[in-house]
């Protein structure tokens, strides 16, 4: 915090389009998130592939930088290039933790990616099965 006190930028990019809150969100570093999203850090600040804080951490099932995004206005629906969102890639992990977040806030639980493929796909195919239940019960078609 001391270099941003300083004057430096939030939110500078790395040659892939990597913020310090992207990368922070990927650690799972839910302390230094906070920080940079108190000093209003683009919490959807996205790299050329359209990957987002969100989807960095949707993956790793890191339910409180998840929810510290979401607190400072995460598109709880932003899709990257191929279209895959949050859900589709906590739903191919089998993460119920990070599916109840994200919907929770109401995402789309229908959301197709470039392909067709849904949540419930990807968590059908990786047979999934406590959590084809949970996205059905939820209203997953």
């Amino acid at each position: 915090m001391r270099l941003i006190n300083q004057g430096c930028t939030v939110d500078p990019r790395d040659s892939d389009g990597r913020t310090p809150l992207f990368l922070a969100s990927l650690r799972g570093n839910v302390e230094i998130v906070e920080a940079l999203t108190k000093v209003a850090a683009d919490v959807s600040a996205a790299r050329v592939d359209g990957i987002t804080a969100l989807h960095a951490a949707a993956p790793k099932n890191n339910v409180a930088v998840i929810r510290a995004l979401f607190d400072c206005g995460a598109d709880v629906d932003a899709a990257r290039v191929d279209g895959i969102t949050a859900l589709h890639a906590a739903a191919q992990e089998n993460y119920l933790g990070t599916v109840m977040a994200l919907t929770q806030h109401r995402c789309n639980i229908n959301a197709r990616d470039n392909d067709g493929k849904t949540p419930l796909f990807f968590a059908a195919f990786g047979g999934h099965v406590e959590l084809v239940q949970l996205l059905v019960g939820l209203g997953a078609t």
